[in-house]
């Protein structure tokens, strides 16, 4: 896990938002790692967690932001909702120089 950009406290968990694209998800009572969320292509520097509805989400200097579910038993389990925030951002490039 790379330095923690971020925290977010929650329903009796832990969220720390990392500069290696992570997120890890704690148990604070049993103060061990329930698991990793990976999608973010730069670093994690916001996060909100709701309770409610046991979603998580962050956004990241890739420009994305991503809607996590946090009570899935699946550890490979994408995003549920992820989108570009910045105006004017592209994932692609272009070859023709503007």
């Amino acid at each position: 896990m790379g330095p923690v950009q971020h925290l977010v406290a929650g329903d009796g968990q832990l969220f720390a938002c990392s500069t290696d694209r992570s997120i890890r998800q704690f148990d604070l009572e049993k103060r061990s790692v329930i698991r990793s969320f990976v999608g973010h292509q730069d670093w994690i520097f916001a996060a909100d967690y709701h309770a409610g509805t046991k979603r998580l989400a962050t956004a990241g200097l890739d420009g994305q932001v991503r809607i996590w579910q946090t009570e899935t038993k699946d550890e490979k389990q994408p995003s549920l909702l992820e989108f570009i925030a910045a105006p004017g951002y592209t994932t692609e490039t272009s070859g023709s120089g503007n």
